[in-house]
């Protein structure tokens, strides 16, 4: 799967920025 930097990092923003709740309360590097 090719991306660009920059989709990369707004992907990588919109996950560290999720809701935590969705996740209970883990740290989405955890999850992921």
């Amino acid at each position: 799967k090719n991306a660009t930097q920059q989709q990369v990092a707004f992907i990588e923003n919109w996950i560290n920025n999720y809701p935590k709740r969705v996740l209970d309360y883990k740290s989405p590097r955890l999850v992921l």
